[in-house]
């Protein structure tokens, strides 16, 4: 089988400030809620936030097993961006969640790249996309019982 490296970029809009948003994209025990297909999350590392947090990852693969792999947190900008990349395991993947405030709210990108034998595009795409639409309606919801 033949790996290659393949980047994906998505965007959204969500109607929150990035404080929040931050706090919902790195709240790693709780992305099982968020993230379709991961089973499980924990912080493994003694650090809770910023470079260098570890966290063992679970998750369910397409044909019923599972995937493990941990990562580490290599860039950390409190409410801006974080970025991550797998330590171990079979998947070598890397990404960044960059949040710009704009009028309304926050604008999220996601960026992750993957260097994987047989990476579904399309599959890791919508992926991608249910997450960033989870945490958009986390992320507002959260946001919503605050102002009130």
């Amino acid at each position: 089988m033949v790996k290659a490296m393949v980047t994906l970029v998505r965007k959204i809009f969500i109607k929150a400030p990035p404080e929040i948003v931050f706090k919902v994209l790195t709240d790693f025990e709780g992305m099982p809620k968020i993230d379709p297909g991961i089973v499980d999350v924990k912080i493994i590392s003694d650090k809770k936030e910023g470079v260098g947090v570890r966290t063992h990852w679970i998750a369910q693969t397409p044909d019923g097993g599972t995937v493990k792999w941990i990562e580490e947190i290599t860039e950390w900008v409190p409410n801006k961006k974080y970025s991550f990349k797998a330590i171990t395991g079979p998947m070598q993947i890397a990404g960044t969640h960059t949040l710009v405030p704009v009028e309304g709210g926050t604008e999220v990108t996601f960026e992750e790249s993957y260097y994987h034998e047989d990476v579904n595009v399309e599959e890791a795409g919508k992926t991608m996309e249910k997450l960033l639409e989870n945490a958009k309606n986390a992320a507002e919801k959260l946001y919503s019982e605050m102002k009130k």
